[in-house]
């Protein structure tokens, strides 16, 4: 029997070989993946994937592309080698191959990559079917009492793990003092959907995981159906901004932040055509961030003399993985012997986000700004990624700073989609949900002190039961 259905089986050897292709294909997929990553092929892949990759600096990951091309080839020239194996066309030998190939298949599902691109469609198929047991609370009008500025300072990549001093000792000093004199929460961990960038920005600002076929560059159709922090600010007639030295079409960001009724979204192109060029000295990524805080200044100090509440929200990029890319001001600046590249812009970070603070808390207008620091994710792969899988806890940054404000440090277990309803009630806003987060000022249970798996729950429910907020 089955010597008939080997002899019957088309181009027998193009089964076995391409079999064979495909899984070094996805392996090496895979391993492209987790060099940008660190977590593998995971659902930042799929989005950019989906949603295109405008923007992206390549230059830090040229060995890998050397790495990959020299891979591909050897796949080939084994697929090759291969194809010319008579003993795959020899009909004594049907059972073996039969039973390669069923070997074959069977692996497939465990490969790390194809499991991820096959669940995508089986989620659409499958979820209706299953209770995912989580349900946002869809923010209604909330009044915000005290409507102080904000500033808001996202620092790329920039994890609370490089504030640990047992771990990095001396690498953050600035950034840790001033998180004793604020209000400091030091349990805010990663969760699905919120893994990268933007996918950071929408969960602190919407308390939503950023699904992976989201329609990111369409103009005005970035989670439209969405209640974000820029639209309640809006409602409560802040005036918006954001700055960002990156291209404003890499992940969609522009069209985030335009469709939530932000007033000015700034970023490389708009710095490039509105500045003298000597200003304009960019990174690989964008604008280096000692150029990008006297912007953010300047910013600052046009929306202060407006006489409307303002939020102004940055995003820096001298730590962007897997390198850094430290701005000139830090040429003779340092972490240890100096070998890490990451660590030296990790370093130098800390003290230009320090000094901008500083700033801000002197300025006139201090008594009624709100400073937030937070971290946009966990950082990725990176020339300190070994010391990092030592760490015990890996955790967000996130803390508060307010002139005779709250100092305390809370550690409820939490995740980024709590920041927003967290910063809402420091403004004095009465608010306990904002869609999938809390406020940890509140009594409410945050979704990961409710769940022991919020991970797929997330992405059970942004795959079928998100269609209204996508």
């Amino acid at each position: 029997m089955l010597h008939r259905i080997y002899q019957v089986l088309p181009n027998r050897q193009l089964i076995i070989i391409g079999l064979v292709f495909l899984h070094l294909l996805l392996a090496a997929v895979y391993f492209i993946s987790d060099s940008f990553t660190g977590n593998g092929f995971d659902e930042s892949v799929v989005y950019f994937l989906h949603t295109g990759a405008d923007g992206l600096e390549m230059s830090g990951y040229r060995y890998l592309f050397v790495s990959t091309a020299l891979l591909i080839l050897l796949c080939l020239y084994f697929c090759i080698r291969l194809g010319g194996n008579r003993y795959l066309n020899h009909p004594k030998n049907a059972i073996k191959v039969l039973a390669a190939n069923f070997g074959l298949v069977t692996l497939l599902f465990f490969q790390p990559a194809f499991n991820v691109l096959a669940t995508l469609p089986l989620y659409d198929m499958v979820s209706s079917k299953f209770s995912t047991s989580i349900e946002p609370v869809v923010p209604g009008d909330i009044e915000i009492p005290h409507k102080k500025n904000i500033v808001f300072l996202y620092l790329e990549s920039f994890e609370r793990s490089f504030l640990d001093e047992a771990q990095f000792p001396g690498l953050a000093p600035n950034l840790g003092a001033l998180e004793k004199l604020g209000l400091a929460f030091t349990n805010i961990d990663t969760a699905y959907g919120a893994r990268w960038t933007i996918a950071g920005m929408v969960a602190s600002q919407c308390g939503l995981p950023l699904s992976e076929m989201s329609n990111a560059n369409e103009p005005g159709s970035f989670m439209p159906g969405a209640v974000c922090l820029g639209d309640t600010l809006k409602q409560n007639g802040y005036v918006t901004s954001y700055l960002g030295g990156a291209s404003l079409r890499f992940g969609g960001k522009g069209n985030f932040y335009e469709t939530h009724q932000f007033d000015s979204v700034q970023g490389l192109g708009h710095f490039i055509q509105a500045l003298p060029f000597e200003t304009t000295v960019n990174s690989e990524w964008g604008l280096y961030d000692d150029d990008l805080y006297p912007l953010a200044w300047q910013e600052y100090t046009r929306l202060g003399a407006r006489n409307e509440p303002f939020a102004l929200f940055l995003l820096t990029l001298d730590t962007h993985p897997p390198n850094g890319l430290p701005s000139s001001s830090c040429d003779d600046i340092q972490y240890g012997d100096g070998e890490n590249a990451m660590l030296n812009a990790l370093h130098c970070s800390d003290q230009l986000a320090a000094n901008f603070i500083r700033q801000l808390l002197a300025s006139e207008t201090a008594d009624e700004t709100i400073v937030v620091v937070a971290s946009d994710h966990l950082v990725m792969a990176n020339t300190a990624s070994e010391q990092l899988k030592r760490h015990p806890k890996r955790r967000n940054l996130f803390f508060i700073l307010e002139k005779n404000g709250r100092q305390d440090s809370l550690d409820r277990h939490a995740s980024l989609f709590d920041i927003a309803p967290t910063l809402l009630s420091v403004l004095g806003a009465e608010i306990q949900d904002y869609n999938f987060g809390v406020s940890l000022l509140g009594d409410n249970r945050t979704l990961m002190e409710e769940m022991e798996q919020p991970d797929e729950a997330l992405r059970l429910w942004s795959g079928e039961l998100g269609d209204s907020f996508y």
